[in-house]
């Protein structure tokens, strides 16, 4: 077969860009990610080991090219004890995220063992997947990307 045998067109192919994906989406699934990760946490917590996740950076070398280098992250708790009872302070773009009503109570009480914050992680969960938090994490992600957007 020859280039000749072949039919152009001036279509051109869809661009394939950030904004491909509403604003509500991206923020659910990276907010279920993060949750996700929290219960790892919590469950590497539990059995008394530790917990990271692997994250891919980019370096260059000292002749100029690039590469691609894994490394393990510690994941920051969104739980903390005070007193005898465990909190849960959910996030999203390492800002403090409210999810009740009432916005001057930003963070949830799970009980008095680490099992109960995993037990309040799958409730978050589920609720981000049915779509109960999208409203609070898009209003979230527009803040977020206003604050990261160059001046």
């Amino acid at each position: 077969m020859s280039i000749k045998n072949l039919e152009f067109s001036t279509i051109a192919p869809p661009k394939v860009s950030r904004n491909a994906m509403n604003t509500k989406t991206r923020a659910r699934s990276k907010f279920i990610a993060a949750v996700v990760n929290q219960i790892g946490a919590v469950e590497a917590a539990i059995s008394g080991k530790s917990f990271a996740v692997q994250k891919v950076r980019r370096i260059t070398g000292e002749d100029g090219s690039h590469r691609q280098v894994s490394h393990d992250v510690q994941v920051r708790p969104w739980w903390f004890l005070q007193g005898d009872v465990f909190y849960l302070a959910p996030k999203y773009a390492n800002q403090p995220l409210t999810l009740g009503a009432n916005k001057s109570k930003p963070t949830v009480v799970c009980g008095k063992s680490l099992s109960d914050v995993a037990a309040t992680l799958n409730t978050v969960k589920a609720a981000a997947e049915a779509g109960e938090l999208d409203g609070v994490l898009e209003a979230q992600a527009i803040t977020a990307r206003k604050r990261m957007t160059k001046k």
